[in-house]
């Protein structure tokens, strides 16, 4: 049985960000999702992510406007969302 998750877990860097974005999950037995969205809730990007990954996801927003945006992981049932400025 995998300890209980919060969001102390994940990690989400450099925040603020020029555009490129690393986001570091707890070790999990399940899979996950990772979803990126803009405030008015459009989703930006997307990953899914296999169970038991160790390394930490990237992600390229510097096509993205300047803001602020949500990074949304979903996992083991429960959803965590960290917000990050791209500038």
């Amino acid at each position: 049985m995998s300890h209980a998750i919060n969001s102390d877990d994940f990690k989400v860097y450099p925040n603020p960000s020029t555009g490129i974005l690393s986001v570091e999950l707890p070790f999990s037995d399940e899979d996950a999702e990772v979803t990126v969205v803009d405030v008015t809730g459009r989703v930006i990007t997307k990953a899914n992510v296999a169970a038991n990954t160790n390394s930490p996801l990237t992600f390229n927003l510097s096509s993205a406007p300047k803001g602020v945006y949500a990074v949304k992981v979903t996992l083991e049932g429960e959803t965590y969302i960290s917000k990050v400025v791209i500038e």
